[in-house]
């Protein structure tokens, strides 16, 4: 039991923090994405608006 749970332990730790960075990563491509897809939006509906 105590070698399958080193097992079990030693790749989760390296690979927590990797998944983390890519969920965040993925968080701010999403942010930015709707703040284009919004800002384009906006353009195309009131093109006299100049949001940037």
């Amino acid at each position: 039991m105590p070698v399958r749970a080193s097992l079990f332990f030693i790749p989760v730790f390296p690979f927590g923090s990797f998944y983390a960075h890519i969920s965040q990563l993925a968080i701010l491509i999403v942010i930015s994405l709707h703040i284009t897809i919004i800002v384009l939006f906006s353009r195309y509906v009131h093109p006299d608006i100049d949001l940037m």
